[in-house]
């Protein structure tokens, strides 16, 4: 019979689930790839034994290395497997007639022992109640959506509203409501836990957060802007090993004092995680009051519509066709073998001497009535507005 502390079942469940993810994920990576060849019967008595040999032997090795770290797993979170077992006294044989004064022999030594009573809740700490588990975890959960999933998003929008056709007025209460549905169900599952396990997956997801706004105030200045083109990130190898000492010493602290100081672990995250989302919360409203970009929050309300796409005067009209993707060789080539081509478009001129230089309709356009091109480091706004002015 064993007495399971409550803290030890969670822990133990989600280290035989990580050890099954690890299992399930070499069964299915060491299939090779299907490919369709001749391979002679006589050689495949041998293949099979060699497949069988290798999916043993890992299948050997991860059983070492989950009976390893359950172990330090067990050591870490100072884990007695035996604490709470009842073990079964020697049997001896005794003369019938001395029966009774053996049976209170036996009653006075589990007495002196302090043998646990039988019933509900026998032998088990006191721990924290799922209520305040919920609350730490609500506390600590939302910090990380709030970090990663709100405030870098709006970040990221008002700083390129200027090239976006919507603004935080428009986006920031479904980006809100997402990170708070993430954040209540990450909480959820983190209450689950409890006791030492608890503590210490409660400190790594408040690494998680701090991490997060560490990395947004001090460690990205040296990376990359990530626009879409390929990245060579081996020249950033230092930059990331930086980064990985940061984040581990960042863990490595918070989880040490969570297995050391239970509730002082406690109380920093509670503490760190409404401190940070406060100050956080400050950057946020003054996204509102001065974007980034130097434009405003609201954008123009922008609606599309088909009516009128093909109305045309009853007396004279300037239709012009900007074919702004076609190249023109190719096309004076298929109109010199097929003249009738053009024949439908009565009353339209072919301007045979221009020429785009850039596509698409947008840019090409200022260039065909203005003939002149964007200045080196000029943006697109200043040579459209320089095209509007000049009278296209």
């Amino acid at each position: 019979m064993r007495n399971t502390r409550g803290r030890l079942i969670p822990a133990l469940a989600l280290h035989d689930g990580l050890y099954a993810a690890a299992l399930a994920a070499v069964w299915v990576l060491v299939p090779a790839t299907q490919a369709l060849a001749y391979v002679d019967p006589s050689v495949m008595t041998y293949t099979i034994q060699a497949l069988a040999a290798v999916a043993v032997a890992l299948s050997a090795v991860l059983g070492v290395a989950f009976r390893r770290t359950r172990r330090a797993l067990m050591r870490l979170l100072r884990i007695d497997e035996d604490a709470g077992r009842v073990v079964e006294p020697a049997v001896s044989r005794i003369d019938p007639s001395s029966k009774a004064a053996a049976d209170a022999a036996a009653r006075e030594a589990l007495s002196a022992a302090g043998a646990p009573a039988r019933g509900a809740g026998a032998g088990r700490p006191a721990g924290v109640p799922w209520r305040r588990r919920l609350a730490l975890s609500l506390l600590v959960c939302l910090f990380d959506a709030f970090t990663v999933l709100v405030v870098a998003p709006y970040e990221l929008v008002a700083a390129n509203s200027a090239s976006l056709v919507f603004g935080l007025d428009s986006v920031w209460q479904l980006i809100l409501v997402a990170g708070l549905l993430v954040g209540v169900v990450c909480a959820l599952v983190l209450s689950v836990f409890r006791g030492r396990a608890f503590d210490v997956l409660l400190a790594l997801a408040l690494a998680v957060g701090i991490g997060s706004y560490v990395q947004t105030l001090f460690l990205n200045g040296s990376l990359t802007v990530a626009d879409g083109n390929l990245i060579d990130w081996s020249k950033y190898t230092g930059e990331m090993v930086g980064n990985l000492l940061v984040w581990g010493a960042i863990a490595a602290a918070l989880v040490t004092l969570a297995v050391m100081r239970e509730k002082a672990g406690r109380a920093v995250a509670a503490v760190a995680s409404v401190a940070l989302v406060l100050v956080q919360l400050v950057g946020v409203v003054s996204l509102w009051v001065s974007p980034p970009d130097g434009s405003s929050v609201q954008t123009q309300r922008i609606y599309t519509t088909e009516q009128g796409m093909f109305d045309v005067s009853k007396d004279k009209n300037v239709i012009v066709l900007v074919v702004d993707t076609v190249d023109s060789l190719k096309t004076e080539a298929v109109y010199a073998n097929h003249p009738e081509m053009l024949d439908e478009f009565t009353g339209f001129t072919w301007y045979q001497n221009s020429t785009g230089s850039m596509i698409p309709t947008r840019y090409g356009i200022p260039f065909l009535l203005t003939g002149s091109y964007p200045k080196a480091g000029e943006t697109w706004n200043d040579f459209f507005g320089l095209f509007v002015t000049s009278g296209g």
